[in-house]
This record gives C-alpha cells, structure tokens and sequence, in this order.
C-alpha cells in the first residue's frame, strides 16, 4: 500500500476509522495484559507516541500540500467569473 505512487485522499479517509478502530482495540487488548515486565508498557507508550506523531506529520503535510491547490483553485473560479460577465456585457 505504501509503495503505490498515487494515493487520493478522497478515497482514503473512509478507511481512516477502520484503522482507528483497530488501533484502539489493540491499545485496549494491551492495556489489559498484565506485562511481565516494565518493557511491553513502554512499548505500548512509544508506540502511542509514534502514532501521535505520525497523525501530525500527516495533518500537516495535507494542509502544506492541498492549500495551494485550493488557493490555485479558486483562482480559476474567479478568473473564469471574469471572464464570463466580461463575455456577457459585450454582447
């Protein structure tokens, strides 16, 4: 899945609560266990840290990478307006 070159976001986010749902049963499973040692806990701990800042790594490189999309976007909404009343009041 990581390896294919092109992923949209829109057809990604319906997966994002399954995974989510996933990962807190499996946070709930391991919470119950009780570890023989200190070290499963802190594993869980990283583990949770790592999923914190991989969620913000991703929340930002989507808003870096779709704004100026958005803002290019919009532009050409205006543009073609303008182009049309222009069009229009000609006639």
């Amino acid at each position: 899945f990581q390896t294919m070159p092109h992923k949209e976001e829109r057809f990604l986010f319906v997966v994002y609560p399954a995974i989510c749902s996933a990962v807190a049963v499996a946070l709930a499973t391991m919470s119950s266990m009780k570890p023989p040692s200190r070290l499963p806990r802190r594993m869980v701990k990283a583990f949770i840290v790592l999923c914190v800042l991989t969620s913000v790594a991703r929340s930002t490189a989507l808003f870096r990478l779709t704004a100026p999309t958005l803002v290019l976007r919009e532009g050409l909404r205006e543009r073609q307006a303008r182009r049309q009343r222009d069009a229009v009041g000609h006639r």
